[in-house]
């Protein structure tokens, strides 16, 4: 018995120490719009949208070009928050994918960003659908 309770304590402890924050890290307020994002953070995985596109959505969208404005936080661990899709030119579904997409990502602090500093940031992302 002991053993079991055991097993599930350190299940739990495992599954908690895995999960992703719900809210923003912020070693400060958030610089809005930088001129160079690059300057602060680099980017580490670009998830691709196309990635939760179910076969349908592919079908849909199939030779299209779709064109998306998004704003969003980069807090201090460089993980993304408070995606906002500004403009698209597409239906809110796909637009829903990139926001998961952006969500997913992660950043890096560049080498002149040792103190973190968190940005509010605007991106216009292209996809090519085949």
């Amino acid at each position: 018995m002991h053993k079991i309770i055991s097993i599930i304590i350190i299940t739990l402890l495992m599954m908690s120490c895995s999960s992703t924050n719900t809210s923003p890290y912020l070693t400060s307020e958030p610089i809005i719009s930088p001129k160079k994002l690059d300057t602060y953070w680099l980017s580490t995985n670009n998830i691709q949208p196309l990635k939760y596109m179910s076969l349908s959505q592919r079908k849909a969208l199939s030779g299209s070009t779709v064109i998306i404005k998004a704003e969003y936080l980069i807090d201090s661990n460089g993980d993304v928050f408070d995606v906002e899709i500004l403009e698209s030119n597409v239906g809110t579904s796909f637009s829903s994918l990139v926001a998961k997409s952006l969500q997913s990502r992660a950043f890096s602090p560049s080498s002149i960003n040792t103190n973190r500093q968190p940005v509010v940031t605007q991106s216009l992302l292209t996809f090519v659908c085949d």
